[in-house]
């Protein structure tokens, strides 16, 4: 995360945007065995990571061992990380968060303010 976080193309886009909020969304792919084994399995820390400037809210997120399920890794510049599980449903407008309860995902794939999932 450090290094996609700290890379000077990521930084330079946030920094332009202007925005009050601005989100860095990371995918592990499989080619980051133990990084996406990491987010898969385990908790993320306890801690607040330390973001520069620019990030005010980072996502890891990936697919997990089943068909239709997502892992994310959120935090934040003053909100420590927390590990969501999403699964898809059969009809394909809601993801639920698998250990907490449900989100509604419109067929477009918006969340809330309009803000694409996982953006």
């Amino acid at each position: 995360m450090q290094t996609v976080a700290s890379a000077s193309d990521n930084l330079e886009k946030l920094a332009n945007s202007g925005a009050a909020e601005r989100h860095l969304a990371i995918y592990v792919d499989h080619s980051a065995t133990s990084v996406l084994m990491a987010v898969r399995d385990f908790e993320p820390p306890a801690e607040v990571p330390e973001l520069p400037a620019e990030i005010t809210d980072v996502w890891l997120f990936s697919e997990t061992y089943g068909q239709d399920r997502y892992v994310v890794w959120r935090a934040g510049e003053s909100r420590a990380w927390q590990r969501l599980v999403l699964a898809g449903l059969p009809e394909g407008h809601r993801l639920v968060v698998a250990e907490e309860g449900e989100i509604a995902v419109p067929a477009d794939g918006f969340l809330g303010r309009q803000t694409p999932l996982g953006a």
